[in-house]
């Protein structure tokens, strides 16, 4: 073998090993440190845009999320849909660095179905007491407070004449602040309410921001805390989204 060939050789063995190594690193971060998320339903609208349209335009947002703030689950192993991978997770966490709080949103993994990952924000923690009377709710006998902000309004993504009209609301639950909004028909919001709830221990209650349009603890229960996967921390696409998740 010449010296000229034992170079090229020497190349695409390096080449291979960079390029083993670095898809390697990618999928132990993907794993375990951030993964990239993409929301298709309107059910955290106005704070996280899906599967709608806003001014004419498509509003569907990709979030970072950080995947060991609550915990870390070890992967026991990895399969792929088309390129994407996904990974299957021993049942207990390790290293719980914090927990969920109240007013937090959290991506998780549909009770009903694992193979979906859901995001809501947490309403009620293990041991709440959580109820909602007239669109209000109250955790532990305490009324969230709510302040009115606005009109809002979007339409679907493929059919643009079916507009959703809605009231904005800054709501408060335990100090942290956020906007949801309840829908109008006829000028009337729409009243939902349900009694009292004890969040059992280990499991959270959460809700959606679009209160009138989220699948949630409301219709499926509780969320047990070991299926918590992390905690979104940005919106990275579109670059007109781009910022910090509240």
């Amino acid at each position: 073998m010449t010296e000229e060939q034992q170079k090229k050789k020497s190349f695409i063995r390096d080449t291979i090993e960079t390029i083993v190594v670095a898809g390697t690193l990618a999928l132990i971060i993907r794993a375990l440190i951030v993964q990239p998320f993409y929301v298709p339903s309107s059910s955290m609208m106005p704070n996280i845009h899906g599967g709608v349209s806003l001014k004419g335009e498509k509003a569907n947002d990709h979030l970072f999320a950080i995947k060991f703030i609550f915990g870390w689950r070890i992967p026991k192993n990895i399969h792929f849909k088309g390129w994407k991978p996904y990974f299957d997770f021993l049942e207990n966490k390790i290293f719980d660095f914090c927990k969920p709080e109240r007013g937090e949103i959290i991506i998780f993994e549909y009770p009903n179905n694992p193979s979906v990952d859901f995001v809501k924000r947490v309403a009620a923690l293990p041991g709440d007491v959580i109820e909602m009377k007239n669109n209000i709710v109250y955790v532990n006998g305490k009324k969230l407070p709510r302040n009115f902000v606005s009109t809002y309004s979007y339409s679907d993504q493929e059919d643009p004449t079916d507009i959703t009209q809605c009231n904005m609301y800054e709501e408060e639950n335990t100090g942290v602040k956020y906007m949801i909004i309840q829908r109008v028909d006829d000028g009337r919001e729409r009243k939902s309410s349900f009694g009292k709830i004890v969040v059992p221990e280990g499991h959270y209650f959460v809700l959606g921001d679009n209160r009138d349009n989220s699948q949630d603890s409301r219709i499926w229960g509780f969320v047990p805390g070991d299926r918590i996967k992390g905690k979104p921390l940005f919106i990275y696409w579109p670059i007109s989204r781009w910022g910090l998740i509240k």
